[in-house]
């Protein structure tokens, strides 16, 4: 999940989308008719990915825009019928989802099958390197800046959306340091954000940049 944008295959892709977006864009459709008769509620677990495009993980982030803007537009449509429809979107968090050695395989073999001008570009040993970066920048980061550690931070939040009697339509954990975080990076010129992701999540240089 943790690469760059072309050395997905198609096949990658379309799995992620359909774990991601058509999974949920085919329930949805599947029990609206029995949310219309008991008035009930949707709840949808996205991401921060689904608002921020994030280097190295592109493909995730698209799937998860298309489940944030699948909730927006559910919450208006829905809403005449009396069905709720909440988004969670939380930070990263430390599941087995963030497996350092899975990382480290899944991007040699990624790399491997990758053309042989997307291998010159990036030079020999790109991956291992940019596996390594990762995992000494995120999956590392034991004091929760970016990889949270307390998933009940998550659960709280899909807890309430399903119980509250009046859900908020977002959810975004952990609150309120990703509000905060999200109103800053909001304030500031898109070179400077774009500078921020790429210094955590893209700290390399390309062998086509290096050599020139």
């Amino acid at each position: 999940m943790f690469m760059p944008f072309e050395w997905y295959s198609t096949f990658e892709v379309l799995n992620i989308f359909n774990v991601n977006t058509f999974g949920p864009v085919n329930m949805t459709r599947t029990f609206i008719p029995h949310l219309r008769r008991s008035r009930g509620r949707i709840v949808n677990v996205a991401s921060a990915g689904g608002r921020n495009s994030y280097p190295n993980s592109l493909i995730y982030c698209m799937s998860k825009h298309a489940l944030v803007a699948l909730s927006d537009g559910l919450r208006r449509e829905l809403a005449p019928f009396g069905i709720s429809v909440a988004s969670i979107e939380p930070q990263a968090y430390r599941t087995p989802l963030f497996n350092a050695e899975r990382l480290k395989q899944n991007m040699k073999a990624s790399f491997r099958s990758c053309s042989e001008d997307v291998k010159q570009a990036y030079g020999e040993g790109y991956d291992e390197r940019l596996a390594e970066a990762m995992i000494t920048n995120v999956y590392n980061d034991r004091n929760g800046a970016i990889v949270r550690n307390d998933i009940n931070e998550v659960v709280d939040c899909m807890v309430h959306a399903l119980t509250a009697v009046k859900p908020r339509h977002r959810y975004c954990p952990p609150e309120p340091l990703y509000i905060i975080a999200e109103f800053l990076l909001s304030l500031l010129p898109s070179e400077i954000v774009d500078g921020i992701f790429n210094t955590l999540l893209a700290p390399l240089s390309f062998n086509a940049l290096s050599s020139k």
